[in-house]
């Protein structure tokens, strides 16, 4: 160590000069191009280097220690710019939005002022290629979609302020998306829908990599899921298709919704207690917010120790798998049951909304639980036996894709599986978390559920304004939706 060093590490904010160079210390956190000398360090660097580091672990493992790897500097150096890694994290979210904005939000407006007519096919193709080149230039910036934004909508966090900015882009892109839609002529209530849908096709690919468990601590090597020229044109038409025409056009109006709905309704009765784990997580979450969801406080809220705890689990991971799969396995035997109580195929497509949305709103710990997961990085494995059997209770979905009642192939099962639960999770974040006030609005969500099925199978061209599906909109979810319903979008 010279003497210029150690004058460096007693001195601080001050100037050094030496024979060699002059060097000015600052201790400005918040400058974004501050420069660490010799190393070329900034802010941007470091919050690239998190995306890259963090990103081939899946965002499972997110220590500094990986992002001072990936930089080849020391934890202390990172430290000059972050104070923690909830701030590193919280830059993340920022760049999130900016690159919405750049590789989005911005190219949207553009398209919208240099372009005219537009039609329904022209603004679902564009948004769909934009959100897919995102994604595609930033395959990282998907996973943290994933594993720290998704799932915002369904929380209720004391531990984060209600006044947050929106950083991630979501309002943006929701009010350039209203604009369009409306110069095609379609209602603007049909943004949020092509919002959700878009995002889930057009990353489709990437959850086929990630498997039935998004926690999975195989590499993410995202140069092996870039997709050709002609597949992305391939993928865009799909997903042009599903969001204009819908999966199967016409269904909604074959099947007597009312019917589904009485024999797809679960009663609260038929739900057993929830989980005590469940319940001792809901119970932390609401007190100390997702980031103070320890699993001490968890073990203090089940009146145990936290050694007490781990007795009966190995550990947080096997704590948290064999509570998912209870809850799994009680929603398979309620919707097998309901499945064999219709006639038709088409029935139990929308019985398995109505199931969704009816779980969603009397199991509100489910999402907490899920977001909480999320949160925590904890790997949840789930056995691939009890997958198969999951899925024996869908084959239906199978059915109508070979019979061609429902557009795509035989392979697209598990995805439309998957969409479908999305969509249902999205549109109705209130009732999902459980609100007393919105859960009692039986009948105004049933309504909402029945546009949503409608923009599943007809496509949102039955949104046209002044078109046949005007009259059928009735109290659209989306309509009563603030912005803050879509950020994560």
């Amino acid at each position: 160590m010279n003497f210029a060093t150690v004058l460096r590490t007693f001195l601080g904010n001050r100037i050094i000069k030496s024979t060699e160079q002059t060097v000015t210390f600052t201790r400005n956190l918040n400058r974004k191009d501050r420069v660490v000398p010799r190393t070329g360090l900034t802010r941007s660097r470091i919050v690239d280097a998190a995306f890259c580091a963090w990103g081939r672990h899946r965002f499972v493992h997110t220590g500094l220690d990986l992002v001072a790897r990936e930089l080849s500097v020391t934890k202390p150096a990172i430290y000059r710019y972050f104070r923690n890694k909830d701030e590193l994290v919280a830059e993340m979210e920022r760049d999130y939005g900016d690159q919405t904005m750049k590789y989005v939000v911005e190219p949207l407006r553009r398209f919208r002022h240099e372009n005219a007519p537009l039609t329904p096919d022209d603004v679902v193709r564009t948004f769909c290629g934009h959100i897919f080149q995102l994604f595609e230039d930033k395959p990282y910036h998907y996973l943290f979609f994933l594993r720290r934004l998704v799932g915002r909508t369904l929380r209720t966090d004391p531990g984060a302020s209600s006044a947050r900015t929106d950083v991630t882009g979501g309002a943006e892109l929701l009010s350039a998306l209203t604009l369009l839609l409306r110069d095609a002529g379609v209602d603007a209530r049909a943004a949020r829908y092509l919002l959700v849908a878009a995002v889930f096709w057009m990353t489709n690919h990437y959850r086929a990599d990630l498997g039935f468990d998004p926690a999975t601590t195989r590499p993410f090597e995202p140069a092996h899921l870039a997709q050709s020229a002609p597949r992305k044109g391939l993928l865009i038409t799909a997903a042009t298709e599903h969001v204009v025409r819908g999966f199967a056009p016409g269904l909604s109006d074959q099947i007597d919704q009312e019917m589904v709905e009485r024999i797809a309704t679960i009663a609260p009765e038929e739900l057993p207690e929830p989980d005590r784990i469940f319940l001792a997580i809901e119970t932390v979450v609401e007190e100390h917010g997702y980031a103070g969801a320890t699993v001490e406080r968890i073990a203090r809220a089940l009146e145990m120790t936290k050694s007490s705890l781990y007795h009966y689990f190995r550990n947080k991971d096997e704590m948290l798998s064999r509570t998912v799969l209870r809850e799994q396995e009680e929603f398979a035997r309620i919707a097998a049951l309901r499945f064999r109580q219709l006639a038709t195929d088409d029935e139990r497509l929308y019985a398995l909304f109505v199931l969704f949305a009816d779980y969603a709103a009397l199991r509100p710990q489910a999402a907490i639980v899920e977001n909480w997961v999320r949160e925590s990085n904890i790997e949840v494995q789930i056995p691939a036996a009890h997958v198969v059997e999951v899925q024996k209770i869908y084959t239906f979905i199978t059915d109508m894709l070979v019979a061609g009642s429902l557009a795509g192939s035989p392979g697209d099962a598990f995805g439309i599986l998957q969409f479908i639960h999305f969509l249902v999770m999205q549109e109705n974040p209130k009732r999902a978390r459980g609100d007393s006030a919105d859960r009692d609005n039986h009948t105004g969500h049933r309504r909402a559920l029945r546009t949503l099925f409608r923009r599943f199978t007809d496509g949102v061209q039955t949104d046209t304004v002044g078109g046949a599906g005007t009259h059928r909109t009735e109290t659209d979810s989306s309509a009563g939706m603030s912005q803050q319903g879509v950020k994560t979008l």
